[in-house]
């Protein structure tokens, strides 16, 4: 299956007073961006949500921020935002002069967007992170092109091609906490297997491609075959509870599995989008960080 059109950029702030930052800045970055894009973008200025708005479908907010699946879609299907933040750094005490360095990514037809998204993003820095509202200045952004590059102009890039060939046993560690459900329930990692991780991976990249408009011809019974070529050889992984805020609900917990899993057998089928599923994040909540993974050669 085709895989999703996708860009990197990174983009570092500096404290200029000593603040505090939450445990899970994801959250608090996509709160923040959120309020700043529709200021910037909206024309209506109405409060509440964007159903009844004729511009839905030409507006950047509902296209990066509360995108909805197209005509035709399965209405059990919801489609993920095209637009990640991605926080490598915990949150904690920042001191003045420090850095804050968040990482953007753009999905499919969102890219056309940076520009407005780089100007929401600065103005949710300067307006203020956090509980206090303390400032962050803007420093630079970058953009990934085979490693970080000063963004001197929007450009569009793609993601490396996955390292050939395939190989049969690989470790997948969990960065953030990865939350599946199943039968309604979270996954818990003890009930874990290869097919759940890979089959979740798949119906992401398809619900990406939702959003975009398209429609893939997916045969799901003949990947479920192929998954049964792949076992979970080990496993060393427990649950994380990591709390978030949401200006809606309060405060909540949005836990997850944590850790490292090995895969083996039959990965060829699946290994260009494990490799993009680096980028690309697994499971519930991923716009804000979570299900963040990275492969590992065993």
């Amino acid at each position: 299956m085709e895989l999703p059109s996708l860009c990197r950029y990174r983009f570092d702030f500096r404290a200029d007073v000593d603040l505090m930052l939450p445990v899970f800045t994801g959250s608090t970055w996509r709160g923040a961006f959120g309020h700043a894009l529709k200021k910037a973008c909206c024309v209506q200025r109405a409060p509440g949500d964007c159903d009844a708005c004729p511009l839905r479908a030409h507006c950047c907010y509902t296209t990066v921020f509360a995108p909805q699946a197209p005509a035709g879609a399965p209405k059990q299907y919801q489609t993920p935002s095209p637009m990640y933040v991605f926080a490598p750094q915990s949150g904690g005490n920042v001191a003045a002069g420090d850095e804050v360095r968040i990482e953007l990514r753009l999905l499919g037809e969102a890219r056309r967007h940076f520009p407005i998204v780089m100007h929401a993003l600065t103005l949710a820095a300067c307006r203020g992170i956090g509980a206090r509202r303390l400032p962050l200045q803007f420093v630079q952004a970058m953009i990934w092109q085979n490693g970080w590059q000063p963004l001197q102009a929007h450009a569009d890039t793609s993601m490396e091609a996955p390292p050939s060939p395939a190989p049969r046993h690989i470790r997948l560690r969990l960065d953030t906490p990865l939350r599946l459900k199943s039968a309604g329930r979270n996954l818990t990692p003890d009930a874990m297997d290869a097919t759940t991780l890979l089959m979740s991976l798949l119906r992401r990249i398809y619900l990406i491609h939702l959003g975009d408009g398209k429609l893939p011809d997916i045969d799901w019974r003949a990947w479920q075959q192929r998954c049964q070529a792949v076992t979970i050889s080990h496993a060393d992984t427990h649950w994380k509870e990591t709390p978030r805020k949401s200006a809606r609900q309060g405060k909540m917990q949005a836990g997850g599995i944590i850790g490292s899993l090995e895969l083996s057998g039959e990965l060829a089928p699946f290994w260009p989008m494990l490799w993009h599923g680096q980028w690309l994040h697994l499971g519930h909540l991923a716009c804000m960080g979570l299900g963040s993974y990275r492969l590992e050669a065993v």
